[in-house]
């Protein structure tokens, strides 16, 4: 798709963006290369993710304006600024940043918008004056030098500034919009990663949630930059239940213009950096962005519509508009019931299929409860079943019948909750010897030890959830040896987000569905912390382990080491290996695919992809396919490339 060059445009026509919405134009692409063909099938997904949409100022200072900031994979992020008087809409173009998660209008009327990424693109501020279109979005830069996420903004209180908050280090920092200062308040809460979401009272003090292993409300003076617990003294020694399980602190402005927490059931007004109990009918309602006549907002949407709503007569009123993307990138690929090649997108979470034969996509939705993105997806019985973050949510979809998401036996998809206790991140998925599920999955925030659950597909629903069965790590790989009817497993140290490590050492271990137990378990390599690669073949299981990319070769009938070495492969993506109908053994790797030879043991590099590897994987009898960037791509079988 060709991008305009010029930072502010008015957007494209409405017949190119209808199509851009639906998924991608054929494009199929083949690359020679001394190690195979490549084959380019376009962008699966062409549509922009929203993360945050507010109402604002117009060049004059009049609320009168709809503004939408979208993230997109192959380029920085954009912002849509619609006048719904009159349908027009406007899209400037962001010079850096990725993931749009803060956003805010001004005190100077501007508005900004605090990016979430790597160490380059992340923990930026970026500024956009609509009295000044023609400068479009202004890269202000890191709001503090060490943070790469800023999760939140709000204004401050009579003092120029806008506040926000981080990942990282759980830090507070501001930017002055009169002076241009930044500055930067320190972590909030020692030893923690994440201070979320943010508010500012009228008393001018600075308020947000700080940590997922020992969490606590925080007050900030910004003036002084003391800062300490916001919670009452009852409460004091108590663990805040509205953080429980990763959860972030409820918040809100009130039309009193003071601040408010919510901690474990009650309602608090802060005040002075103190909180006073208040009982549920004094709660004001939280102020809420209005334009001049006094419409609200109902939202703004990636197809390219935006929602108002009078609420005093209840009328909507609503229109299109439209906007260019270069592209989500997907987040895991996997094989189809139906002969294609599914994958999805992560925030939002969307589920696309692709043709393999003429490279058409599809977009066809969000399947489940979750709203981030999909670990891990298997065919079976002509369904695909999904799992997703955060929790595990279960999901099953069959292309032959209409989109009609629900949670009921006929709807499609069906939603079947989530895996439970220790499932946030489900990662490792494989179908048992009983034709049920196997689901590994990471850690919570804040927690150690991932879970192992089993997912009945006929039940439709959970009949077992093992919790730390792998104390204190998460569970990483799964594989399924047919003729024994073992389970086997690979863990990985690291606990849920805002935590470290407890363990030194990943583990293999052997589950037996039958005497639902583990039946042996292992430390591969001493000093590996994580376990991307179980599959079997020919009575072995073989396990590659990180950081020393070692491979180990383990002899079912006899549970013992028959080979171990290290490999010069690269780093193996969890679930991206399998058993293909040559008898070798293939995976990926950011590089490209390696194969490993089942009775030799040896491991060499197959292919390799120059534009470097976002995920994967699918495989069939046409090739592998995998993600660079926002491209899905198959490497065909040499036999097959020419």
């Amino acid at each position: 798709m060709i991008r305009a060059s010029w930072r502010t445009r008015l957007l494209l026509p409405v017949a190119f963006v209808l199509i851009l919405l639906a998924g991608s134009v054929a494009a199929i692409v083949a690359q020679e290369t001394e190690m195979g063909r490549f084959v380019d099938l376009g962008v699966p997904v062409t549509r922009a993710a929203i993360f945050r949409q507010t109402l604002g100022p117009d060049e004059t200072g009049e609320m009168s304006r709809v503004y939408a900031v979208f993230t997109q994979n192959g380029a920085p992020v954009f912002l849509v600024q619609i006048d719904p008087s009159t349908g027009e809409a406007r899209q400037f173009d962001a010079p850096l940043g990725t993931h749009p998660w803060g956003l805010t209008v001004g005190p100077d009327n501007c508005v900004y918008i605090g990016t979430a990424g790597d160490a380059a693109q992340g923990g930026l501020l970026l500024k956009f004056d609509p009295a000044r279109p023609e400068i479009g979005l202004v890269n202000l830069g890191k709001m503090a030098e060490s943070e790469t996420y800023i999760w939140a903004l709000a204004n401050g209180e009579g003092d120029d500034c806008i506040y926000g908050c981080t990942y990282g280090n759980g830090k507070v920092v501001s930017y002055n919009t009169r002076t241009g200062e930044m500055r930067d308040y320190g972590q909030m809460l020692p030893g923690q990663q994440y201070t979320r979401p943010i508010v500012v009272g009228k008393d001018g003090w600075v308020y947000t949630a700080a940590g997922t292993t020992e969490p606590d409300y925080i007050a900030l003076d910004p003036v002084t930059g003391e800062h300490h617990s916001s919670r009452p003294e009852e409460l004091a020694g108590t663990r805040v239940a509205e953080l429980e399980q990763g959860g972030w602190g409820q918040f809100r402005k009130g039309t009193d213009g003071h601040a408010y927490q919510r901690d474990c059931g009650k309602w608090y007004r802060l005040v002075g950096g103190r909180a006073e109990a208040i009982a549920d009918e004094e709660l004001p309602p939280a102020v809420t962005p209005e334009l001049a006549d006094g419409r609200r907002l109902v939202g703004v949407f990636p197809e390219g519509r935006w929602e108002l709503i009078d609420p005093v007569s209840g009328e909507r009123t609503s229109g299109q508009f439209e906007y260019q993307s270069a592209g989500m990138e997907p987040f895991v690929i996997a094989d189809g019931p139906d002969g294609k090649i599914y994958g999805s997108t992560m925030l939002p979470l969307w589920l696309f299929r692709t043709d393999p034969h003429t490279g058409a996509s599809e977009v066809l939705g969000n399947p489940s409860g979750g709203g981030g993105e999909i670990y891990s997806m298997l065919p079976l019985d002509g369904k695909l079943w999904i799992f997703d973050y955060p929790g595990a949510n279960i999901a099953s979809y069959d292309p032959g019948q209409p989109w009609n998401k629900g949670s009921e036996p006929q709807n499609n998809p069906r939603m079947y909750g989530n895996m439970g206790d220790g499932h946030l991140r489900p990662i490792a998925l494989v179908l048992g010897p009983d034709n049920r599920f196997y689901v590994g999955s990471h850690a919570p925030y804040g927690e150690h030890g991932g879970a192992m659950g089993v997912f009945d597909p006929v039940l439709g629903k959970v009949v077992e959830n093992y919790r730390n069965l792998i104390p204190r790590q998460s569970i990483n790989a799964l594989a399924c040896d047919p003729e024994s009817g073992l389970i086997f497993g690979g863990s990985d140290i690291s606990g849920g987000g805002g935590t470290s490590p407890v363990e030194k050492d990943a583990v293999f271990f052997v589950w037996d569905p039958q005497a639902r137990q583990l039946a042996h378990q292992i430390v591969p390599v001493a000093g590996d912390t994580a376990i991307p690669m179980v599959t079997t073949a020919q009575g072995k299981v073989f396990i590659m382990s990180l950081p020393s990319r070692t491979l180990t070769v383990y002899d079912i009938a006899d549970r013992s080491i028959l080979s171990q070495a290290p490999t010069n492969s690269g780093r193996v993506f969890p679930g991206a290996a399998g058993l293909h109908s040559d008898g070798m053994i293939y995976a990926l790797t950011p590089e490209g695919i390696i194969a490993i030879d089942p009775q030799t043991y040896a491991v060499r590099e197959v292919a390799r992809y120059e534009g470097g590897i976002r995920c994967g994987w699918a495989m069939n009898d046409e090739g592998v396919y995998f993600a660079s960037g926002v491209h899905l791509i198959r490497w065909e079988w040499p036999e097959q490339g020419g």
